[in-house]
């Protein structure tokens, strides 16, 4: 929470806040590649 309040007030409200959106979806996504990618090496 405190790191989207610093990012809001270090680029101002909105692009604040797509640059915190930004950051959550790609390391979303990196972590379900990492999980795809071990069970993957787990099925095969």
């Amino acid at each position: 929470m405190m790191w989207r309040i610093w990012m809001s007030l270090k680029f101002g409200g909105v692009a604040g806040d797509f640059v915190y959106d930004a950051l959550c979806h790609f390391v979303f996504e990196v972590s379900v590649l990492i999980a795809w990618v071990s069970t993957g090496k787990a099925y095969a």
